[in-house]
């Protein structure tokens, strides 16, 4: 890892929102991060010169958040600079691990907002202040929980009242949307809320084994669920479309992970369940085969792939190249390679 120029990158994207002019969302702050945890920070300013042709201002702040009716204000979709006001204050006020502990529990049943990419943006946030606390560091933390923020999207939820289960048979459990009923075209925020109207999808929250009390174990469990929709990757990604979404249904939960040391353990298993809802939200809504068997899975070097990811430019190559080798860092397991094989064909065709 090589953060020397993080900052400096962190202040040139900070007059910028979360909005591109093509509709979808930056992922500036992300890739720069990301790109130090790889040890590529020379790269870092060329791809901000490159990124920022397409970002948008960011909105000067209105009516600020009141923080007795901070729930009114969640899912907006207008008030990024209001939240991330809001945010600073609070940072100016707490430690910013006790301003992750209190919104990622609050913010955490909303996890798949945006198709995941506010609560990934603070792991990324989180991450960065864990290696040094400064000032622009705490600025990009009060944005990325803006972002969250103002994006909240939940899934429905319901009782279970069956057995819970291992990640691979909890996934086996999960009802996929036919094909011929999938609604074609559109985000991933809108695909996903075709599970509105499926209530056989609402009772997979609580289809998981999720330990309460032990953050070890509730590591293990996370980096289950991250091998796990690993391999559903490796099975699912067919096109750039594909390869978007099934990125994502790993990099939430490696969000998590990130925010792992700043979360009670009670609250974390809430915070698991619903990573692994968002994730099986995805399989529900995109998949169309079982993942893969571990046996499928043949080992890869990494580095070439990383390199390959980071020549392309490409946001979710880079990203995608980082999680996976974190991931593997912290349990060696041929499918992060795999799945990031199978991504890089259409995210960064060689």
């Amino acid at each position: 890892p090589d953060y020397a120029d993080l900052d400096d990158a962190l202040v040139r994207l900070r007059p910028y929102g979360t909005a591109l002019t093509n509709g979808f969302t930056s992922h500036a702050p992300m890739v720069a991060e990301a790109l130090s945890a790889l040890g590529r920070n020379r790269v870092i300013a060329p791809w901000i010169d490159d990124a920022t042709r397409t970002h948008i201002e960011r909105a000067p702040a209105g009516v600020p958040i009141d923080p007795d009716l901070w729930q009114a204000a969640l899912g907006t979709r207008q008030r990024f600079a209001d939240w991330s006001c809001f945010f600073e204050g609070e940072l100016e006020k707490h430690p910013w691990a006790d301003v992750v502990a209190l919104w990622a529990v609050r913010l955490v049943p909303g996890i798949c907002s945006d198709a995941t990419h506010g609560a990934i943006r603070v792991g990324h946030a989180v991450r960065a202040l864990g290696v040094n606390e400064t000032p622009i560091r705490i600025t990009e933390l009060a944005d990325a929980l803006a972002s969250w923020a103002d994006t909240y999207q939940v899934l429905p939820s319901a009782p279970h009242d069956g057995d819970v289960h291992a990640p691979d048979d909890a996934l086996a459990r999960v009802q996929v949307i036919p094909a011929a009923e999938r609604k074609a075209g559109g985000s991933i925020v809108a695909a996903l809320m075709q599970l509105d109207d499926h209530p056989g999808f609402a009772p997979v929250i609580n289809y998981l084994d999720v330990p309460t009390r032990s953050p070890d174990e509730q590591r293990a469990c996370l980096l289950d669920l991250t091998s796990l929709f690993a391999r559903v990757a490796v099975a699912n990604i067919k096109d750039f479309s594909s390869a978007i979404v099934f990125v994502h249904s790993v990099t939430a939960l490696v969000a998590l992970l990130r925010l792992l040391p700043c979360v009670p353990a009670a609250a974390m298993a809430d915070a698991i369940r619903y990573g692994w809802q968002a994730s099986a939200a995805l399989y529900a809504v995109y998949g169309l085969y079982p993942a893969a068997a571990p046996s499928d899975c043949r080992p890869v070097a990494l580095e070439p792939l990383i390199e390959r990811a980071v020549a392309s430019g490409d946001d979710h190559a880079i990203k995608f190249s980082e999680a996976c080798h974190a991931l593997n860092a912290l349990r060696p397991d041929p499918a992060f390679g795999s799945a990031l094989e199978a991504a890089l064909v259409h995210l960064a065709p060689s």
